[in-house]
């Protein structure tokens, strides 16, 4: 047995509005008569389709502008063309897109940092030094934002000694 219209309990209802407030979900069933008689059905104003669509499409072109206009310097690859694709173009659009892939990668991955197993040149000398690279920088990150600026002196002398060694042992 369909449900029936709250408003005028004759006609079945075919428009339903879920309100969510305090934990508390309440339901609301009404005719397409008393919702469009309605000016205002409880929690929302009722709109036409045209106008609904078109702030829809609005708010998409902006955020394609927006996505069109944030570029990787090095291989010039956009984020729209990121998302369209589902392919980054080098490394440093892990930096370039980081405000937005970091929410990719949590969702997906569930960490935004590898935590499985890695290559077996994992222990070499140099991969050591680059895990101990990428720890100094967050460490130096997190005291720019606190202000201890000379912890943050000191880290940033061990990244450029540490970045000397890599720069000798590479050549």
């Amino acid at each position: 047995m369909p449900i029936q219209c709250e408003s005028c309990g004759k006609n079945p209802a075919t428009i339903h509005v879920t309100e969510v407030s305090g934990g508390q979900v309440v339901e609301h069933h009404y005719c397409e008569e008393c919702a469009a008689q309605s000016a205002k059905l409880p929690g929302q104003e009722t709109q036409g389709a045209a106008e609904l669509l078109a702030k829809l499409i609005k708010l998409v072109g902006a955020k394609a502008e927006e996505e069109a206009r944030i570029v990787c310097p090095s291989c010039g690859i956009s984020l729209a063309d990121f998302r369209s694709t589902g392919r980054l173009g080098c490394p440093a659009d892990y930096e370039a897109f980081s405000e937005h892939l970091t929410p990719l990668l949590e969702k997906f991955h569930g960490a935004a940092v590898h935590t499985g197993r890695g290559p077996k040149s994992r222990g070499s000398p140099e991969a050591l030094r680059f895990r101990r690279l990428l720890l100094l920088r967050r460490q130096l990150d997190e005291a720019v934002q606190q202000e201890a600026y000379d912890r943050a002196a000191k880290l940033r002398d061990e990244i450029y000694r540490l970045r000397q060694e890599q720069d000798n042992a590479g050549s």
